[in-house]
């Protein structure tokens, strides 16, 4: 019974792949980076508002140290400070290989010397003029796909509200 089956307009995808590309992210429970942080238990992200190009999600605060050590414009103390502050990540928090396109990282709020250094970095970034913005999660958002001491990776489900 193929006869039945409509072609597919690959034209007609692309272009609503584009349009929905281009659209603003949804309103979700972001929230402002408090002074200290958070003493609940349970896992928090911290992103950027820029929309990173690879996921379409907001760029998650590693990342886009990464980026913000690169741009010329940056003072060259902040820079030394972002750096410095991100060498912790690099040198103690594992680098799993995670092969799940849609996986998004979560600290654990337990983990107390991480999030002092999350905070630390944080710092500097909102010195070099970047926002950074908290969303905490409960409950179980998504099938997770890599856990440690620090950090959890997590393919969310599609109402979870993460972004």
């Amino acid at each position: 019974m193929g006869y039945f089956r409509r072609p597919i307009d690959r034209a007609r995808c692309r272009a609503e792949t584009a349009s929905l590309a281009e659209q603003p992210l949804p309103e979700i429970p972001w929230e402002k980076i408090p002074r200290r942080p958070p003493s609940k238990s349970g896992l928090v992200r911290f992103s950027t508002l820029v929309k990173s190009r690879e996921s379409g999600r907001r760029a998650g605060f590693l990342t886009y140290s990464y980026d913000l050590t690169r741009s010329p414009e940056l003072h060259p103390s902040t820079a030394e400070g972002l750096v410095a502050a991100r060498e912790w990540f690099c040198e103690h928090l594992p680098g799993p290989n995670v092969f799940e396109d849609r996986a998004i990282w979560f600290f654990k709020t337990e983990a107390k010397t991480c999030m002092a250094k999350a905070w630390e970095l944080i710092h500097w970034m909102e010195e070099a003029g970047v926002l950074v913005e908290m969303q905490a999660v409960t409950g179980r958002p998504g099938r997770i796909c890599y856990e440690d001491e620090f950090q959890v990776a997590i393919v969310p489900h599609a109402d979870s509200g993460v972004v």
